[in-house]
């Protein structure tokens, strides 16, 4: 048994052993080929480039450059106003429909049930019919609390973790979406100010610089239980109920927490994303342009280099 114990961990280490090289390998062999399209990519732009072309480029950007800098700042300054409103509106939406899912499976939990008892009657009388003939008592409805606060607590962390991978999501979500729209607007304005005098692959580049500029912090709900829902096994009667109110008031309360953190998080937005992004995108695609001048004015030598790569790259796979 102990043979077989050894041997079936062993076939399972080394399954996850080659699992992971092969994601490592995979991993590898998508870097490469990036890789290599990057340098065939480089090669031709180069070969289809031309030097006076660039130079001119150059200039009209100086010259058109506050034009520029107001048009590109003011499409970003909209686009990201639009970002925050819908992303405020979808993290309200997101969080209020999930709270009242929660708030009535935990309402569930609180177990009660209806017994008969029976009560002594108060007053002389009914003492001395108790002595005398088992009188002065009535029959009356209990309700009777339970509740197993294991099952509750559980469900509530279950549900803050739910709700915070589902907001992270929904700000994963609108990031992408925030990047293509940007990207959309931000081309038409550079194409339309400097006209025909654009590299369409270098403006493509300054203006993937400009999205990859931008930080947008990741969205934490940051909601913790407090101590009174942790669990405490099974309680009945008043600390049962006690404990669900404390529960259910909790639940509520979560929604006036999940305001608070989205508009925080909104407003951090706000203030840590550049108020201008035209520098950027100018000084971006200056740099490009120059350096791709400079492999023009060194033509030969650069594409020599880079076709060295391209067939190392290419041995490297092989």
């Amino acid at each position: 048994m102990i043979v077989r114990d050894a041997t079936r961990k062993d076939a399972i280490t080394k399954n996850k052993l080659d699992s992971l090289s092969s994601r490592k390998e995979k991993g590898l062999e998508n870097f490469r080929a990036a890789l290599a399209s990057l340098v065939h990519s480089q090669i031709s732009q180069i070969k289809s480039s031309d030097i006076d072309e660039l130079r001119s480029q150059l200039k009209v950007l100086n010259f058109q450059q506050f034009n520029l800098e107001r048009e590109l700042d003011m499409t970003y300054d909209q686009c990201m106003h639009q970002y925050r409103t819908d992303l405020r509106t979808r993290l309200m939406s997101k969080a209020n429909t999930y709270l009242h899912e929660m708030g009535s499976k935990i309402s569930t939990a609180l177990e009660s049930k209806n017994e008969t008892e029976t009560r002594q009657k108060r007053g002389v009388f009914n003492t001395v019919a108790r002595i005398l003939w088992e009188g002065g008592s009535e029959q009356i409805q209990v309700t009777r609390y339970s509740v197993m606060t294991m099952q509750v607590t559980s469900a509530l962390e279950k549900y803050v973790n739910q709700v915070k991978v589902l907001l992270s999501d929904e700000v994963s979500t609108a990031r992408k979406q925030l990047d293509q729209k940007l990207g959309a607007e931000l081309t038409p304005v550079v194409r339309q100010v400097l006209e025909e005098n654009c590299n369409p692959e270098l403006i493509a580049r300054a203006i993937g610089g400009v999205v990859d500029s931008l930080y947008l912090e990741p969205f934490d709900l940051g909601i913790r239980l407090p101590g009174e829902l942790h669990n405490r096994g099974t309680l009945k009667g008043k600390e049962a109920k006690e404990f669900m109110d404390e529960a259910n008031s909790f639940v509520y309360g979560l929604e006036n927490i999940a305001v608070q953190k989205i508009s925080q998080f909104i407003q951090r937005l706000e203030k840590d994303v550049p108020k201008k992004i035209s520098d950027i995108f100018i000084a971006a695609l200056t740099v490009q342009t120059r350096m791709l001048e400079e492999q023009l004015n060194n033509f030969a030598q650069t594409i020599e280099r880079l076709e060295k790569t391209s067939r190392d790259l290419e041995g490297v796979a092989s």
